[in-house]
């Protein structure tokens, strides 16, 4: 642990840091357009947003270089993003900003799971105890929402969607480690949400005019959310890879913060210690399962 501490850079701890609280940023300004928009018109538009960034970037820097791309790997994450982004946003829809976060964050213990099973990766009693201490902190978000009260107030398709966020995106990240990519980030990037915007263009079946004000949300989400892609790429090369995960589960803080001050949100005793369980469960598997050369 003091070898890995040892590694940090200030700099990039705060880049990791101000790329966290953008993504948590950007969720939130995706929370304002839901609750007046189609979830799939605002997927759309927010993916084909990023995409025109990403292509700006692309011709600026001379990376559209198409030889060797990997069309079909490209084509599958992309479906697998598209139905990420429409998960994410219809649980936004329906979930306070904080409760959306904190599931979000239980993907890392889905991912360790699947290391487990899938690739033979560590496993022993104290990773049995940190999943179960952050599914314990999941369950108590449900229980918070009415999920086990006498009148239950949730609705089979939010809370289907939110369970399926980091579920979709745990599966996601294993799916990419099968593969091997050579291609830049950017133009990755850039291919990928063009994949994802076209399959998510049936959104716009159901358009519904979007206000000056609603622009503007959206143009802040874009540009925002591409920072904040931009700076997890600069930290995540420069901070071993447990800090870096750890830097991810202050998700849950800036959501709080955020649900605070734009929708009067405050969390529940109930909702915070689901939330710190599920901080404590992905903060000691970010430093447990930490390769000893990273340490």
């Amino acid at each position: 642990m003091s070898r890995l501490l040892h590694r940090i850079k200030p700099s990039a701890l705060g880049l990791a840091l101000l790329a966290m609280f953008a993504f948590a940023v950007m969720d939130a300004l995706v929370k304002v357009l839901v609750v007046s928009l189609p979830v799939g018109q605002v997927a759309f538009l927010r993916t084909l947003g990023s995409a025109l960034i990403f292509f700006g970037v692309a011709l600026w820097g001379q990376h559209l270089h198409f030889a060797g791309v990997q069309w079909r790997l490209h084509v599958l994450r992309a479906a697998g993003a598209a139905l990420v982004t429409l998960c994410m946003y219809f649980a936004l829809a329906n979930f306070a900003l904080v409760t959306v976060a904190a599931f979000a964050l239980t993907g890392q213990l889905i991912s360790t799971l699947y290391g487990v099973v899938f690739f033979n990766e560590k496993f022993d009693g104290k990773i049995a105890v940190a999943l179960l201490v952050g599914l314990l902190g999941a369950l108590l978000f449900l229980i918070s929402e009415g999920l086990f009260s006498a009148q239950i107030s949730l609705s089979l398709l939010p809370l289907l969607a939110l369970i399926a966020v980091p579920i979709l995106e745990a599966t996601l990240l294993a799916f990419l480690k099968l593969h091997t990519q050579k291609e830049g980030p950017i133009l990755m990037s850039f291919i990928q949400l063009s994949l994802a915007a076209l399959i998510l263009s049936p959104g716009l079946a159901q358009y519904v005019p979007l206000s000056v004000g609603q622009w503007g949300i959206l143009a802040a989400t874009c540009v925002v959310g591409a920072f904040a892609g931009y700076w997890s790429v600069i930290a995540l090369k420069q901070l071993p890879v447990g800090v870096f995960a750890i830097t991810d589960n202050t998700s849950v803080v800036w959501a709080a913060l955020l649900g605070l001050v734009l929708f009067s949100h405050v969390p529940t005793p109930l909702q915070w210690v689901g939330a710190a369980l599920i901080f404590a469960s992905c903060y000691f598997l970010s430093i447990y399962l930490t390769p000893k050369d990273e340490a």
